[in-house]
């Protein structure tokens, strides 16, 4: 029931009652399993990002002292993926690979591409392919100015022992190489 109010709130078109249905199923004591607490989690971070509704903050009275008060919809959209993939991490969730691919959108909305690196940097080895993981890095280390560590990167991902026809790491690579006159040749 603590998950269907939220949706049923949606379906009704009461948003404003949806993100407070959503907010006391996480805040109170309802006694939920982790998948359950991640599947609203997930949800409501998935209705903050792409609803267009503008949640107000939550309330004051509802917080501890000194806790972390989100100031609009991205911000607690990514605090709720990131407390999620925490959940993954210590394997307190099933893995959902959604979860990431929302808080790549997010992070990549305010242009925080180096949280993104350091979140993909502390998910287990084994959930990504090495291939899939180093590409990602790049991406995410050259969205945010570090085109070194993104080269470097992409040395490995492109060795030949590994996946050298890789279109889009080689696109990438040739566009890092052509900025960056000491590594013209390597980006031909």
């Amino acid at each position: 029931a603590v998950e269907l109010l939220p949706a049923l709130w949606k379906e009704c078109g009461d948003y404003q009652e949806a993100i407070s249905a959503y907010r006391r199923a996480l805040l109170s004591q309802w006694n939920l399993d982790n998948d359950c607490c991640a599947r609203i989690q997930k949800d409501f971070a998935v209705f903050l990002l792409h609803s267009g509704v503008e949640a107000s903050p939550p309330s004051l009275g509802s917080q501890i002292e000194g806790s972390y008060i989100p100031r609009n919809n991205l911000e607690e959209a990514i605090l709720l993926l990131m407390i999620l993939l925490k959940k993954f991490n210590l394997g307190k969730a099933k893995w959902d690979p959604s979860v990431f691919e929302h808080l790549t959108f997010a992070l990549s909305l305010c242009s925080q591409t180096s949280v993104l690196a350091k979140q993909l940097e502390e998910v287990m080895p084994g959930v990504f392919s090495r291939i899939e993981r180093w590409n990602t890095l790049a991406l995410s280390y050259s969205a945010a100015g570090q085109n070194s560590a993104a080269v470097n990167l992409l040395r490995k991902s492109l060795h030949k022992h590994e996946q050298p026809d890789d279109l889009v790491a080689l696109l990438l690579a040739a566009k890092l190489c052509s900025e960056e006159p000491s590594l013209a040749a390597e980006g031909s």
